[in-house]
């Protein structure tokens, strides 16, 4: 069974600060030393993003570093945000929230128990029998498995429509404080969703033959047994070849170069001796005619020893980002490694992507996945302009760059394009398509 995107949509907060307001916020708000002022001022005021979106009612949430008041930031902005996504989303697709049959939701920027998923079902009005799951934790690599869960969930034919969310609110991560990846984090960091509506292809069958792109001579899950990550081909036999951290590196000031750059009326009933009382035949769903894109293909790679390269952990009831100056080696050398295992089982060249669509981590990231993958700039030209104008929302942010290749570049029919995310684990992701 083929899966396509059937629509697409972004959402962002609504206030919008320029880095030069961000810079004056900070040196107002804040007891900066002296060092700390300086790096703030050289990424906000000589860095090349322009402005970001932030979760907030009043500018001065953002000082707040309560545990109790960031989670609950994160909870009414996350809820805000994900429902306006997924509501343009199915209203491009042409659906009603009755239509959905799976909900998938990721994000890495809060934690709630139960997940974003049931709220997003009680204000979209989603169905009570629809199918939900929270991906928590995968940083800003999170929507790309998302959308290969819900690939995974229609090609077992138990369900034909799934929402898919990435909801990020990073300022609810805020952390103060003077070591440079602290002031990286809070200078580059940035809040978003993106929502994608994935169904069954109802033209898989079409008469008209078998799709001209090369990419689709093997059928998605058609996989070679995995193995061992890190190939000779790739890095010889010791991984990626980059050295265990050094003690005291995270507090080098050279890290500073690192990014810069109502609950509805169930509509089946419960009860009886076998509990649930489901139809014996399914009710008939008005698909989406053909889709913007349809997956081919998806890889994935985990290298746990550069866990602490990338990563959250829990300070005074609080997440504080990680970072380390190796994040741009890292990440670019593990998108080539899901990137050549993917085009090899797909017996395709590199020339043969149209289109890459590259989570847009920050510039010196891009720049080093553009040297891993033998690309030219104008190659990663959507992730660049992204990142510009929006900073780093973490996950939702390779499907901003895909909305806007699709909405601005519009890709010919049966193009392929390799969509590409890394991030904590330390994770990366590829996932094949074909334009439609």
């Amino acid at each position: 069974m083929n899966v396509v995107l059937s629509a697409l949509a972004t959402a962002n907060p609504k206030r919008y600060a320029t880095q030069e307001e961000t810079y004056a916020f900070m040196a107002a708000h804040f007891a900066l030393q002296p060092q700390e002022k300086e790096l703030y001022r050289q990424l906000l005021m000589e860095g090349p993003i322009r402005g970001r979106y932030f979760a907030v009612d009043v500018d001065e949430e953002i000082c707040s570093q309560d545990p109790d008041r960031l989670i609950r930031r994160f909870e009414t902005h996350g809820r805000r945000l994900g429902a306006e996504a997924a509501r343009t989303a199915l209203a491009r697709a042409g659906l009603k929230p009755a239509d959905i049959e799976g909900l998938i939701v990721n994000t890495c920027t809060g934690y709630l128990c139960p997940g974003l998923s049931s709220y997003r079902v009680e204000d979209l009005g989603l169905p009570a029998f629809t199918s939900v799951l929270d991906l928590m934790g995968m940083g800003c690599g999170g929507a790309l498995p998302n959308l290969e869960a819900a690939c995974r969930m229609i090609q077992s034919g138990a369900r034909r429509t799934v929402l898919c969310l990435s909801v990020e609110v990073c300022s609810a991560t805020f952390f103060l404080g003077p070591d440079p990846d602290l002031i990286v984090s809070n200078s580059i960091f940035a809040d978003g969703a993106a929502a994608a509506v994935l169904t069954a292809d109802r033209d898989a069958d079409d008469p008209a033959g078998p799709s001209r792109c090369p990419a689709c001579r093997v059928p998605m899950g058609a996989y070679s047994p995995r193995g061992e990550i890190g190939t000779a081909r790739d890095q010889g036999q010791r991984g990626l070849g980059i050295p265990p951290m050094a003690p005291g590196l995270e507090a080098d000031p050279g890290n500073a170069a690192l990014l810069s750059g109502s609950f509805p009326e169930a509509n089946r009933e419960i009860g009886g001796p076998g509990g649930l009382q489901v139809p014996a035949t399914t009710p008939p769903l008005r698909l989406p005619s053909q889709g913007a894109l349809r997956f081919l293909d998806f890889e994935s790679v985990t290298l746990p020893r550069y866990r602490d390269q990338l990563r959250y952990v829990t300070r005074q009831g609080r997440l504080r980002n990680v970072l380390t100056r190796n994040v741009p080696v890292i990440g670019a050398r593990a998108v080539a490694q899901a990137v050549h295992r993917l085009l090899d089982r797909r017996r395709l060249a590199p020339g043969a992507i149209d289109w890459w669509v590259v989570h847009p981590g920050g510039t010196q990231i891009l720049n080093a996945v553009q040297r891993q993958l033998g690309l030219t700039p104008e190659r990663l030209r959507f992730s660049y302009e992204v990142f510009r104008n929006y900073g780093n929302m973490s996950s939702p942010s390779v499907l901003f760059v895909l909305d806007r290749i699709l909405r601005e570049a519009r890709p010919r029919l049966h193009q392929t394009g390799l969509l590409l995310s890394f991030g904590a684990g330390f994770t990366a992701f590829a996932a094949l398509v074909e334009f439609r």
